[in-house]
């Protein structure tokens, strides 16, 4: 019999967006940033994201980098003593030159939340960047708490968002390599509506490159399909080099 184990890990994903600048409900002179599109490969095209008040992912830019677990205990216990539902993260935004730390907050119920939380990692000595305006496709790397299970040899479902998958692959991609190979899986599938992610996992034997996707179609069918075009991709041009 085929028994599904939940694998409980760390890890994390590098992906591109687009972020911003979040004007208001900040505390004075702090940067805190907001992803126009959190899937900016799946598709949306502006039809049917999410509208109204509520932020979709932030960033609270700091200014120095700090161990992802002190931002974890506290993140922890801001959420235990306020009994909130959203989930913070450490993470490093890339933009030219620059390396910008930060927190990624994900699910925040409303943007005059915002302060409440900066103050509390401000009140516990995490300094935050002085505002500067950022409107720009940046890079960025998020430390990540994996609850995941393997479907199929290779691939793992995430169980807290079954619509991302990952997939393992044999070496490890620069992001520039990772998205030509994206564009050429995307110029030959017939619905290329996915978001796709460079990750790492962290396994017993260490650690494994992933490719992590979004799709809404969630089928098995839909992850080996996906897989076996990257495969594909990243053989045509070892074979070149």
């Amino acid at each position: 019999m085929n028994t599904r184990h939940t694998i409980e890990t760390i890890g994390s994903v590098t992906k591109l967006e687009h972020l911003h600048n979040i004007d208001f409900n900040i505390l004075p002179d702090t940067l805190v940033l907001e992803n126009v599109d959190p899937f900016p490969g799946y598709g949306y095209q502006g039809t049917n994201l999410p509208s109204g008040t509520k932020p979709r992912s932030i960033f609270i830019i700091l200014r120095y980098r700090y161990a992802p677990e002190k931002i974890a205990r506290l993140s922890k216990e801001l959420v235990e003593s306020n009994n909130m539902n959203c989930y913070m993260a450490y993470g490093e935004i890339h933009l030219g030159e620059r390396i910008y730390p930060c927190i990624r907050v994900k699910k925040l119920e409303c943007f005059e939340t915002i302060p409440k939380l900066q103050s509390f990692y401000k009140n516990n000595e995490i300094k935050f960047m002085s505002y500067k305006h950022i409107d720009e496709d940046c890079l960025i790397n998020i430390h990540k708490i994996l609850c995941i299970t393997e479907i199929a040899d290779g691939i793992c479902r995430d169980l807290t968002d079954n619509e991302k998958f990952y997939f393992r692959i044999s070496k490890k991609l620069n992001w520039k390599a990772f998205d030509a190979y994206t564009r050429k899986v995307k110029n030959n599938i017939s619905n290329r509506n996915f978001d796709s992610a460079l990750g790492v996992i962290y396994r017993y034997n260490g650690p494994e490159d992933v490719i992590r996707i979004y799709d809404r179609n969630k089928t098995i069918e839909r992850a080996l399909e996906i897989r076996k075009l990257y495969m594909k991709a990243m053989r045509k041009e070892f074979i070149v080099v």
